[in-house]
């Protein structure tokens, strides 16, 4: 039995849209020039993003994790804005130590290129 005691409620209302619609669906996400996303996903949802894909680990949603990180590779990350460390933190908080996923290796994928 699973049980979600430990998940925000707006993060669990985005992974039920998804499980009807097979979108993910941010709002007041904007798209900037070149199909990047706006410094706003740097700031809070890229936050739930993170917190998605780890419910979505927890539940073995492949697809669902996929689609979130197409999300995020859309995203302007070249910006030293602390939401990209906020991120990574975030990342690192809800995942397993030494666990080897696709979502950790983009955080570490994100700091270093902020610190170029």
């Amino acid at each position: 039995m699973m049980t979600l005691d430990d998940v925000d409620s707006e993060v669990f209302g985005l992974l039920v849209h998804w499980i009807y619609t097979k979108e993910v669906f941010m709002k007041d996400l904007a798209v900037a020039d070149n199909n990047k996303l706006s410094q706003e996903c740097l700031n809070k949802n890229c936050i739930h993003l993170a917190s998605i894909w780890s419910l979505a680990d927890h539940f073995l949603m492949s697809l669902l994790q996929n689609n979130i990180m197409d999300v995020l590779l859309l995203a302007n990350w070249t910006s030293t804005s602390k939401g990209v460390l906020e991120l990574a933190i975030r990342i690192y908080e809800n995942s397993e130590p030494g666990d080897p996923s696709a979502i950790r290796k983009f955080a570490m994928f994100l700091v270093s290129a902020v610190a170029d």
